[in-house]
């Protein structure tokens, strides 16, 4: 598999962690297709993070349900935590079916 490239950092190995950020966006599937829900992570920060040391943000990471939807309360400005394997799907950095949690919600 290949290495995913976090923007302004190149590639990094796959690796599991948790990080934090906003979601920018999400992309809703049409009926008819595959059911998964996704979603942009930006601002992200975390301990996890494959950077040097003092560097902990990166662009953005991809997150990715498979088999749904919709996920409740993830919207554009909801601030998660995420816990993961990060790979690389289709050259970005994405986590599969992540687990999360709500920090706070994004604007209605």
């Amino acid at each position: 598999m290949a290495e995913p490239n976090i923007p302004g950092h190149g590639p990094v190995a796959r690796l599991r962690g948790e990080w934090v950020g906003r979601i920018s966006s999400v992309t809703l599937e049409p009926k008819g297709s595959k059911p998964r829900f996704t979603a942009r992570l930006g601002e992200v920060s975390g301990p996890d993070l494959p950077v040097p040391a003092g560097d902990r943000s990166v662009a953005d990471i991809r997150l990715l349900w498979l088999g749904r939807r919709s996920v409740g309360g993830i919207e554009p400005g909801s601030t998660l935590r995420v816990r993961g394997m990060l790979t690389s799907r289709s050259g970005l950095a994405t986590i599969i079916n992540p687990g999360y949690e709500i920090i706070s919600a994004g604007e209605h």
